[in-house]
C-alpha cells in the first residue's frame, strides 16, 4: 500500500497481520491523490473496510486507488507468469 504523492512518497507498507492494513486506512490522508494496493481479495476488503469505518467517511471523497492483483490465487491460476 503505497499513498500517491506529487512531491514525496513514504516508503511501501506491507501488512504484518490480519487487520493491519484495515488499522493503516485510518492515517491515510485523506487530501492524498491515492493509493496504490498489491495484495488478494482480502487485502482490498482491509482497504474498503477501513475506509469506511472512518470516523470522516460521509464527509471525505474517496481518494482514487489502483488495485495490482497479486493474491496467491494469481499465482496458482497462471503458473510460470510470474
Amino acid at each position: 500500500m503505497v499513498p500517491l504523492c506529487s512531491t514525496s512518497c513514504p516508503l511501501p507498507v506491507q501488512s504484518e497481520y490480519q487487520g493491519h492494513i484495515q488499522m493503516l486506512m485510518s492515517y491515510v490522508d485523506p487530501s492524498s491523490d491515492g493509493i496504490i494496493v498489491a495484495g488478494g481479495d482480502g487485502t482490498v476488503m482491509e482497504v474498503l473496510n477501513g475506509l469506511m469505518q472512518r470516523q470522516d467517511a460521509v464527509s471525505v471523497q474517496p481518494s482514487p486507488w489502483l488495485y495490482i492483483p497479486s493474491g496467491s490465487v494469481v499465482h496458482r491460476r497462471w503458473p510460470g507468469t510470474w
